[in-house]
């Protein structure tokens, strides 16, 4: 009988020191089991910690330490919502599933610590859309755990309102497999110490990967497009792997488009170095190839430029041919498809 005593007081202890105060904040999940995609409906979170009930983990609306991991078996039309504000220690999008997490238009502050999106297996694309609020991070936008060469890491940051007030933007992370930030249009606020996009590599199945991409989607006229202002604190700009202009819904007649400011632009003179395989046996590191256009930009006939502000601060363009080129270029491409054909 002692025996069985002294048993359950070192149960009772471990469970103490293993389990979190009551009210405490501590790898919240998201399940969706209310259905309603509300990021506040406690409903919508696991309630529990290794099977024992009874701890609220919603998110809190005041910085509370606590762990956020939002990730959905289903993944597809499933989400989560933010309508207000929220605060975090550590904030994960997609860790080894998919997740999706949407923050809706409204005046809110969205405050994640750690800030990773898509911490996850190749297939499983992770996305974080904003249409407003104010996210005050640092987000990594698809990141590689470590365990294999460009394997896993695939994050989407899509943002087309609202302000990102971050110290660093970093895309495809620690040599993951893909990684994107997309703009679109002039609504959105964008202010950053740092921007860091990595390159493509060989991911574990021998094939190359998509690595990062900053993607813009010029909407209506004048410059169509925010500029990225990272002017703030260190203000470099690291930039490999890929950039895309879309220019279907621009109605403007500008032929140069800014698309980064920035006190350090680095694009083309390789300071950064990288391992393109990620092989253990030989680690060859290689400079950072230059940042690319996508191969349907080139195709138009785009161009990358740089400006000197005359200040200490330098902006990435994108020269766009004009659009009675474009026209022609169009027909071009036309003719030549249809001799194909032929």
């Amino acid at each position: 009988m002692k025996k069985v005593m002294i048993l359950l007081a070192v149960v009772a202890v471990g469970l103490f020191y293993a389990l979190p105060a009551e009210g405490t904040y501590y790898y919240t999940r998201w399940t969706n089991s209310a259905g309603d995609n509300d990021y506040h409906n406690d409903a919508n979170w696991d309630t529990k910690i290794d099977n024992v009930p009874g701890y609220h983990l919603a998110p809190p609306e005041t910085y509370d330490g606590n762990t956020w991991y939002v990730d959905m078996d289903k993944g597809g039309d499933d989400y989560a919502l933010v309508t207000k504000g929220s605060y975090s220690w550590k904030f994960f999008c997609g860790y080894w599933k998919p997740a999706k997490v949407v923050l809706a238009e409204g005046d809110y502050t969205f405050h994640p610590g750690l800030f990773i999106i898509g911490e996850s297996q190749p297939a499983n694309q992770c996305q974080f859309i904003q249409h407003g609020g104010t996210v005050e991070g640092s987000p990594v936008i698809g990141r590689d755990n470590g365990n294999s060469p460009f394997g896993n890491g695939w994050g989407e940051y899509i943002i087309d309102g609202g302000t990102l007030n971050g110290g660093k933007i970093t895309v495809a992370s620690n040599r993951a497999n893909y990684g994107l930030f997309q703009i679109v249009g002039t609504s959105p606020t964008i202010s950053i110490s740092k921007y860091e996009q990595w390159p493509k590599g060989i991911n574990k199945y021998g094939e190359e990967s998509p690595g990062g991409w900053l993607k813009v989607i010029l909407v209506g006229d004048g410059n169509g497009v925010s500029v990225i202002d990272c002017t703030n604190g260190d203000g470099e700009a690291v930039l490999s792997g890929t950039l895309h202009v879309d220019i279907s819904q621009y109605t403007g007649d500008q032929t140069t488009i800014d698309i980064l400011t920035a006190k350090s632009l680095v694009y083309k003179d390789h300071t950064k170095t990288y391992d393109p395989d990620a092989s253990d046996d030989d680690p060859t590191e290689v400079p950072f190839p230059d940042l690319a256009l996508s191969d349907e930009n080139i195709a138009a006939g785009f161009q990358l430029a740089e400006r000197d502000n005359g200040d200490g601060t330098y902006t990435l363009q994108v020269v766009i041919p004009e659009p009675a080129t474009l026209i022609l270029l169009g027909l071009g491409g036309s003719l030549a498809l249809r001799r194909r054909r032929k």
